[in-house]
């Protein structure tokens, strides 16, 4: 990414941070209004989907149980295949820190494994999310 390119980004693509949660220890909050249907993390690098069968990670006696946990907690998982952004554990980005609510105001589509607004958001507003909509665990 160019100076100038990254100048752009953080001006126009940068609208959340995270922030201390009252639903569950660390969320991620609006930093500006965000419309209805605006991709809160555009320009966050748009990973490559790697599909894993679970049984690589689960049944690995190489990988920790804390990894595995954390592959539960982070990643989508559907009929035994996790689906991992190629840019792996060490470069989540903050949509990773959505927490769940029953009446959440971002969705995931699937489609392009993106997420969007459901409604318009408020400035200081927590992002949540229904996790089930990401993931069969």
């Amino acid at each position: 990414m160019t100076k100038e390119e990254l100048i752009h980004d953080l001006r126009d693509n940068v609208y959340c941070r995270i922030g201390a949660s009252p639903l569950h220890g660390v969320g991620v909050f609006a930093i500006r209004d965000l419309p209805k249907g605006t991709n809160p993390f555009q320009g966050s690098g748009d990973p490559e989907i790697v599909e894993v069968p679970a049984a690589l990670v689960f049944e690995n006696s190489e990988i920790t149980d804390e990894v595995k946990a954390m592959v539960k907690d982070f990643y989508a998982a559907e009929k035994g295949v996790i689906y991992f952004s190629d840019h792996g554990f060490n470069r989540l980005d903050i949509s990773y820190y959505m927490n769940r609510s029953d009446n959440p105001n971002v969705e995931f589509i699937a489609a392009n494994y993106t997420v969007r607004t459901t409604r318009d958001i408020k400035r200081g507003e927590e992002l949540t999310v229904d996790y089930s909509r990401f993931s069969e665990e």
